[in-house]
């Protein structure tokens, strides 16, 4: 492996760079610099040596300033979900600043300003594991005799799908189906397939929904049957 750049001293903008740290970002190694403003900044070095990191973001603002811009908004300090923002990067991504913020569970992340703003990010991730707990179906569950939309629930089998049991379930159409104890839970399975059919023919029959579908198929049948006992009849009668 090629040893770091010393970039002790060497001016990259407004910035000098000062000290190398032991954090990294990206493979490349954190340096703390020294704005011409005052401030000290932390940068990648691949973007300081690449010219994409300039200024600790004091030359963004005096730009927008001079253009007429609306000034960068200064989330320091404020919290938005599970993050805390402590201080912006310096970086863009997708026209936005990045912050680094700092989670609940003590983790550091780096955020766009947007994401934090409109709500869309609100922790490292830590949240989003949480909640997949919680909706994780237990395996030890007993569901004989519940009833998931149109499906009642028999008995465990044998099998496994993705980890989750298979339930034999008795359909309202009278079929008889496997369906994994996740999509029972989480609703995504409610019947062996006709559901999806009654549906579609539904939509083509104003007033009716897909749970009457069965029923108006047996009048169907049943009148399909009386015309062909009068048809057999006026045969008979002919002959």
């Amino acid at each position: 492996m090629a040893a770091a750049k010393d970039l002790t001293g060497r001016r990259f903008g407004r910035l000098v760079a000062v000290r190398a740290t032991k954090e990294r970002q990206s493979h490349c190694v954190v340096w703390e610099c020294k704005c011409i403003c005052g401030a000290l900044h932390y940068a990648n070095a691949g973007l300081l040596c690449a010219g994409r990191t300039k200024s600790c973001g004091c030359g963004q603002r005096e730009a927008a300033v001079a253009t007429g811009r609306k000034k960068a908004i200064d989330l320091t300090g404020r919290r938005f979900g599970r993050l805390l923002a402590i201080r912006a990067t310096g970086e863009r991504r997708g026209g936005g600043l990045v912050w680094l913020c700092i989670c609940k569970c003590g983790c550091e992340t780096k955020v766009r300003s947007y994401c934090l703003r409109s709500g869309g990010t609100k922790s490292c991730g830590c949240l989003q594991q949480e909640n997949r707990k919680i909706s994780r179906p237990r395996e030890g569950m007993d569901l004989r005799g519940r009833k998931f939309g149109r499906l009642v629930v028999i008995k465990p089998t044998a099998k496994r799908r993705y980890k989750s049991i298979l339930w034999e379930c008795k359909c309202n159409c009278g079929a008889v189906h496997t369906a994994s104890q996740r999509g029972l839970i989480d609703g995504s399975t409610k019947s062996c397939g006709c559901l999806h059919y009654d549906t579609a023919i539904a939509r083509h029959l104003p007033g009716v929904s897909p749970d009457d579908i069965p029923s108006v198929l047996r009048e169907m049948i049943n009148m399909q049957q009386k015309i062909k006992r009068k048809l057999r009849g006026i045969r008979k009668g002919i002959g």
